[in-house]
């Protein structure tokens, strides 16, 4: 019962005593503030990591001799 309560309220039983906290004794602005920070880190975080990767170029079955060689008459 107690994993489910986590997983239904995520972090916001250990995350709200400390936010009130630092509202309490700082501010709310501060409070906010270190909200905004925790959510711009996480979204720059996430978008680095759900980034395109670049492919490594395909490699090719045929090098430039044999292809010149496919192309020129035989003798």
């Amino acid at each position: 019962m107690a994993l489910w309560a986590v997983a239904f309220l995520g972090t916001t039983p250990i995350g709200g005593p400390i936010i009130g906290w630092i509202g309490e004794r700082f501010g709310p602005r501060w409070g906010l503030g270190l909200g905004a920070v925790a959510t711009m880190s996480v979204g720059l975080w996430a978008a680095h990591a759900l980034r395109p990767r670049s492919a490594p170029a395909p490699a090719t079955s045929i090098t430039a001799q044999a292809a010149a060689d496919l192309e020129s008459p035989a003798a």
